[in-house]
């Protein structure tokens, strides 16, 4: 079981790697809405859903596909955190 920050740096580096390359680290702050900021939009979120299945090894439900899991990274963390705890 990975920890809390084991997730956040996997999901970070996939998000900088992916999103915003070439920007540094401090560009993506944790606590931001990946969709306000314009990190993210609907394809990007289906992108982001395959690699933490990928990576967590846990199947996203539709109905958990939703803001309250997916909007921060911190909210991105505290779900996977739940889901492979």
């Amino acid at each position: 079981m990975p920890t809390a920050d084991e997730i956040r740096q996997k999901i970070r580096d996939f998000i900088l790697e992916h999103y915003l390359s070439g920007a540094p680290p401090s560009a993506l702050a944790d606590d931001v809405s990946l969709e306000r900021s314009h990190v993210v939009d609907s394809a990007r979120v289906l992108d982001l859903i395959l690699h933490l299945e990928e990576t967590f090894g846990f199947q996203v439900e539709d109905h958990e596909a939703v803001p309250e899991n997916f909007d921060t990274v911190n909210d991105l963390v505290a779900y996977v955190s739940r889901r492979t705890s």
